[in-house]
């Protein structure tokens, strides 16, 4: 059997031409969203939902023994027939999710290193990438990438696929071995309003003063919820010693969005910060200070009644909001 690339479909594009032929101005239109696939449930999902729900809510799906079986066939498929080791992906991928066994891959192949031949795999790798319509394989290419330093020509690729928050994930772990690695990641994060943005602040360092504006006044919108970034901005941005600072109107409504995310994190919320009680009380003299906006009047509720529940129940403090929020009342 032969090795050699294989081209996708004439009247088919490849994912990563949909993407590249969708990009305005380095980045993708905000209601861009990949084609969906009529069999594939997860593919009616927005762009990279079914990973990022996989990832915060639920354990990593275990790998039965026939799968591991099948995996090792495909990556021993790939020194031998690219189109074989295409072929049991994709059946694998009808049913078990890249995010599931890409783990497992590396790790096979880091164990049989001396075995395999790692030419073939970067050439595989750069075929999915480019060719594949399949999403699943494409992530499975971009994790095969993180074996190799790339060419500019790969990293462009990698940078193009970021841009899609169904592949920002897979694409910021190859990042990370980049030289000059969080800039890279910083960039993809200021264009990605999804899932991607998600997953880049978790992994995005406050390394420069420009990244700490960014974690303060940016990194927590997206349109999904924020919530999922919230404690990751608040420790970034330095928030806290922020707030006890001689607050602008602008920071003052930064650190109230980041507050408000904290409170509508399920379950933990606020208890996740070591002296929550404590930045709330000075979050909300510094709002007694304002002229509140209504989106003000909003995360002082939202306070209220997380301390005025059960489990987080604090008197002082829903009083303290109750208070301010009479002051401003517009009748």
């Amino acid at each position: 059997m032969e090795n050699k690339i294989i081209d996708s479909d004439e009247d088919e594009k490849s994912l990563y031409e949909i993407i590249s032929s969708a990009v305005v101005n380095g980045e993708l239109p905000q209601n861009f969203s990949l084609p969906k696939d009529s069999e594939d449930t997860a593919s009616k999902w927005v762009d990279g939902a079914f990973d990022g729900i996989s990832l915060y809510h639920f354990p990593k799906e275990a790998l039965t023994e026939d799968k591991k079986e099948r995996i090792i066939e495909a990556i021993n498929f790939i020194s031998v027939s690219y189109s074989d080791a295409t072929d049991v992906f994709t059946e694998l991928v009808k049913n078990t999710r890249a995010l599931s066994m890409v783990d497992f891959i590396q790790e096979y192949i880091l164990s049989h290193r001396d075995t395999l031949f790692p030419s073939f795999f970067r050439l595989y790798a750069w075929n999915l990438v480019q060719n594949s319509d399949n999403t699943e394989l494409v992530k499975i290419g971009l994790s095969l990438f993180e074996f190799f330093e790339l060419t500019e020509d790969e990293k462009n690729i990698v940078r193009t696929l970021a841009l899609s928050d169904e592949f920002t994930f897979f694409a910021i772990f190859s990042m990370r071995l980049w030289e000059n690695s969080n800039n890279e990641i910083f960039e993809i994060a200021k264009k990605v309003y999804g899932w991607g943005r998600i997953h880049a602040v978790n992994y995005l360092k406050p390394d420069t003063p420009e990244i700490q504006e960014w974690f303060l006044n940016d990194a927590v919108h997206n349109n999904i919820t924020s919530s999922y970034s919230a404690l990751e901005c608040w420790k970034k941005s330095n928030a806290e010693a922020l707030l006890k600072s001689n607050l602008s109107r602008e920071k003052f409504s930064a650190i109230r969005d980041i507050i408000e995310g904290l409170v509508e994190m399920p379950e933990e919320g606020l208890s996740l910060l070591d002296n929550s009680e404590e930045i709330i009380f000075t979050f909300l003299e510094k709002a007694r200070e304002q002229n509140l906006s209504d989106e003000d009047i909003v995360v002082v509720q939202a306070i209220h009644d997380y301390y005025n529940d059960e489990e987080n129940n604090n008197p002082e403090i829903t009083k303290f909001c109750t208070k301010i929020i009479e002051k401003n009342h517009k009748p």
